[in-house]
């Protein structure tokens, strides 16, 4: 379906970022030139015309436009799924979830899906290419990554089957939706907690009939990271906190439990 982009050219920060940006550190910020860095001047400026108008939800730019080393995240979502469920599409293309990710994104923070996030759906070479093209090593369990950049961060993620792609995609969503943390305990248990909120949105909405397909007692896999990391979340969450107001304090730096 073809549609017209204006060109993005100054970094709008995103509604949830804006909210915890008093306590964002503006070192945190990667700009397009330190991102480039080793790259030839005509693959900066490749880079910078890509930055600058990339539609969300669309795959269309060739690989080479994200040859630049930048932050890398994947997420395993087996534990997240009903072992019994009822079978769903399979995606292959960010157009067919496009609705279904706007809409749990609006219910879930009450602010429209921001425009400087861009994700794509690719095939498992594709999405080995650009991983390993941004020093990533490539592990076929992975269903998704993220590049936390400005001005334009992106979400990729496998084409596979909808409910456990809207997982991955809440996730990921979780890590660019605001600055990176210094700590990876603190970054994964972030994504985490907005996965969290995403879930109960889509189950309590059901979005893209997708109740009875998720488990909102779902365990990670028990890995150190994840599983500590959603420990946490889950320990805050059972003090009385929305997953959403967990997400929010740890983005803006209010807690940590990093050691």
């Amino acid at each position: 379906m073809p549609q017209t982009y204006s060109p993005r050219i100054q970094y709008r920060a995103s509604p949830i970022e804006a909210i915890v940006s008093n306590y964002m550190s503006s070192s945190q910020a990667n700009h397009i030139g330190q991102a480039g860095s080793g790259l030839s001047h005509i693959e900066k400026k490749r880079l910078v015309q890509y930055d600058a108008a990339s539609p969300s939800f669309t795959y269309a730019q060739n690989l080479t436009n994200y040859f630049t080393p930048k932050q890398k995240q994947y997420h395993a979502t087996d534990g997240f799924l009903n072992l019994y469920r009822p079978s769903t599409q399979f995606i292959d293309d960010a157009e067919q979830i496009e609705d279904f990710v706007k809409e749990a994104f609006e219910k879930t923070t009450n602010k429209q899906f921001p425009d400087n996030i861009v994700i794509r759906v690719l095939d498992k070479q594709d999405m080995k290419t650009v991983h390993e093209a941004n020093n990533g090593i490539w592990s076929d369990s992975i269903q998704g990554f993220a590049l936390n950049t400005k001005p334009t961060k992106q979400v990729f993620v496998k084409k596979g089957d909808l409910d456990r792609l809207m997982l991955v995609v809440g996730h990921e969503i979780g890590h660019v939706l605001t600055s990176r943390l210094e700590s990876t305990k603190d970054e994964e248990a972030k994504a985490f907690a907005f996965e969290m909120a995403w879930m109960k949105t889509i189950v309590k909405h059901n979005i893209a009939n997708l109740k009875d397909n998720l488990n909102i007692n779902f365990q990670p896999a028990n890995n150190g990271l994840h599983n500590v990391a959603f420990n946490f979340v889950k320990d805050m969450i059972a003090q009385g906190k929305e997953a959403l107001d967990v997400y929010q304090e740890l983005a803006g730096r209010v807690v940590s439990f990093a050691g």
